[in-house]
């Protein structure tokens, strides 16, 4: 399989599908925002979210789930990471 089922659902490994991009971000960026109440914040974590999710697109697989449901899943995760890593951080 040179070209994995990720590609028609993002683009190929060459060509990102920007529109595919945008239509992912704004559900991310509104997750990341209820999750962080901070728009910089949330920002990052849709940028670093897209930048896991175009590094590890050949792992997608759209018999296991939808493609938006595995973006958010990466901006939820890549939120708590941040929570945590804020929560040990003393006050100053």
């Amino acid at each position: 399989m040179g070209h994995t089922m990720a590609s028609t659902s993002l683009g190929t490994d060459d060509q990102l599908d920007l529109s595919r991009v945008e239509e992912l971000g704004r559900p991310g960026f509104a997750l990341a925002m209820q999750m962080l109440n901070n728009r910089e914040d949330a920002a990052d974590a849709v940028q670093d979210a897209l930048y896991k999710l175009l590094n590890k697109r050949r792992l997608f697989n759209p018999q296991r789930g939808e493609l938006r449901s595995w973006f958010l899943k990466i901006v939820r995760n890549g939120c708590l990471d941040l929570i945590r890593k804020r929560n040990r951080q003393p006050e100053s």
